[in-house]
């Protein structure tokens, strides 16, 4: 691993955990949404807003973006019951066909 990757793998780390991010709180799908657009840039797919590309985990679009083959994607599944309104999981697909 060459200084430039741990330096960046820093950075990286610093960026994720310079706030908490408590399930439910809000925080959670702010550093989701942050993470999704930076993956986004350094994949090279185009960065999508805030309100684009988050869905009900196991909803018909999420399902849908997880079964587009060859199709490079990052996107954010959410998981909301009563305990935890809002909780937050980054998903992606680094395959292509």
């Amino acid at each position: 691993m060459g200084k430039e990757s741990v330096v960046a793998d820093a950075s990286a780390l610093r960026r994720y955990t310079a706030n908490a991010h408590y399930a439910g709180s809000g925080f959670d799908l702010v550093t989701a949404l942050n993470v999704k657009n930076e993956w986004e840039r350094a994949l090279g797919v185009p960065v999508s807003g805030p309100q684009e590309r988050v869905y009900d985990a196991g909803s018909y679009d999420s399902q849908k973006r997880i079964r587009e083959p060859g199709k490079l994607a990052v996107w954010i599944d959410t998981v909301c019951d009563s305990s935890a309104m809002g909780v937050s999981l980054l998903k992606g697909s680094t395959t292509q066909s």
